[in-house]
């Protein structure tokens, strides 16, 4: 049995080709993917999965349109936990993630129980205006840095955007268990799954489920940032070890 559960939704694939065709177009990409050639067109996060399959055996799921966020990556969680996998690697599908930096993820995941973002550069964030592009992490008041087992450098952080995470099955376990069944529901295929990422109101705020989900596990788990290789999320480019935005002839932002 996989010990890694690889997740991804494909919304704009699938609306524009149906569900089952744009699955087996993925799927394709992934096989054929360049390795080498960081530029290579197609769905972004086939290089993802690539990188991902060629570190270790992976279960590779995909949820169809994904209009709910919430919905999907809680669906998602579901199956990672029937899975029996240790690690779940999640991806949104316009988000390509260079290989020392999944292996830096996934392998952290593997070493304790916790969440590890990758970076990303939030959308339309790069701008010749802008001084210094949004990385869609916050960083907490002590910063600890540190090795993950593959030898890429992490750091701890209060929370992230779920562009690309690798969690500990533990800590999936351990908020499926405190949602409880009144949070379960039944998918549209008639299977029972339980809400455990989700949007929530705090304090008059309107709560992400991405950081919900962080704040939800502060107590109990740790939280780190990737700070080796890089990520593309919708077209931009980030150095994940100064942070700064890389435009298209490689030249730093910020």
């Amino acid at each position: 049995m996989a010990k890694l559960f690889v997740s991804t939704m494909l919304y704009a694939a699938s609306k524009k080709l149906g569900y089952a065709f744009a699955a087996r177009e993925l799927m394709r990409q992934v096989q054929a993917a360049d390795l080498e050639n960081d530029e290579e067109p197609g769905m972004p996060v086939s290089h993802t999965i690539a990188h991902a399959s060629s570190l270790e055996e992976a279960q590779v799921h995909v949820t169809a349109g994904a209009t709910i966020i919430g919905l999907a990556r809680s669906t998602a969680a579901c199956d990672f936990l029937a899975s029996g996998a240790d690690v779940w690697l999640a991806c949104d599908d316009d988000v390509r993630v260079s290989r020392d930096a999944v292996a830096a993820a996934v392998s952290q995941a593997r070493a304790e129980p916790c969440l590890v973002i990758v970076p990303c550069l939030q959308r339309n964030s790069v701008a010749t205006s802008i001084i210094a592009p949004t990385v869609n992490i916050v960083r907490g008041a002590v910063a600890v840095q540190d090795r993950a087992p593959s030898g890429g450098k992490i750091e701890t952080i209060d929370a992230g955007g779920f562009g690309c995470y690798a969690v500990a099955r533990e800590v999936v376990q351990w908020v499926y268990d405190d949602a409880g069944a009144e949070n379960d529901f039944k998918t549209s295929d008639g299977r029972l799954c339980r809400r455990v990422i989700s949007d929530h109101v705090t304090a008059l705020q309107w709560c992400a489920e991405d950081i919900g989900f962080c704040r939800r596990i502060a107590p109990k788990f740790r939280r780190w940032a990737v700070r080796v290789g890089t990520s593309l999320h919708a077209g931009q480019r980030l150095d994940l070890e100064t942070l700064e935005a890389l435009v298209r002839d490689h030249q730093k932002v910020g």
